[in-house]
C-alpha cells in the first residue's frame, strides 16, 4: 500500500475515533475541577523568577489542602534538590495533604545501542512524603490530537505505567 493511501486510512481512522469519543462521552463532569495556573501574572505577582522557589509551591499545596482538594496534581518536576529549608518545606506540606501527585517525564536518548529511555520522577524524599509520581508527557498524533496516553515500555524498574 502507498504511503500515501496508508495516511488517508489513518486519517479516517483517527475520525472514526474522534466522533466516537464525542458521541459517547457522558457529558459535563458533576466534580468541581479547579486548574490553577502558573502564568506571566502569577510571576509578576509573587516577583519571583523561574523556577520559583519551593516554599511558594509548598504554599499553594497547603491554600489548595486547606480549601479541601480532592487531588492536587502539580506539572512541575522536583527532580533534584535546592535548598534545605525550601526542599523540608515542600515535603511537609505533601506529607500533610496527602492527595498530591507530582510531574514525572519519560525522556529519550540516542545512544550507539539504540534508544535509551529513563524516567525522571520526583525527588525520593518527596516520594517517601507521599507525594506520587504522574507521567506528564504527550504525545501528539500526526494531526496534533492527543488519543492515547503515553507509556514507553521498561520505564523504571519494570514497573508499568497506565
Amino acid at each position: 500500500m502507498a504511503g500515501s493511501e496508508m495516511r488517508f486510512w489513518k486519517a479516517l481512522e483517527f475520525r472514526g475515533f474522534d466522533w466516537l469519543t464525542v458521541h459517547s462521552a457522558p457529558g459535563e463532569s458533576k466534580l468541581p475541577i479547579v486548574i490553577v495556573g502558573i502564568d506571566d501574572a502569577s510571576i509578576e505577582h509573587f516577583n519571583e523568577r523561574w523556577p520559583w522557589p519551593r516554599h511558594l509551591h509548598a504554599r499553594l499545596i497547603e491554600a489548595l489542602h486547606e480549601a479541601g482538594a480532592a487531588v492536587i496534581a502539580m506539572d512541575v518536576i522536583f527532580d533534584h534538590p535546592t535548598t534545605p529549608r525550601d526542599d523540608a518545606a515542600l515535603e511537609r506540606a505533601v506529607s500533610k495533604a496527602r492527595n498530591v501527585v507530582l510531574a514525572a517525564s519519560s525522556v529519550n536518548k540516542e545512544t550507539a545501542q539504540g534508544m535509551l529511555w529513563s524516567r525522571v520522577d520526583p525527588m525520593p524524599s518527596l516520594v517517601r512524603a507521599g507525594a506520587k509520581p504522574g507521567l506528564v508527557n504527550i504525545e501528539f498524533e500526526s494531526d496534533q490530537a492527543v488519543r492515547r496516553f503515553p507509556c514507553k515500555p521498561a520505564i523504571r524498574s519494570g514497573k508499568r505505567c497506565f
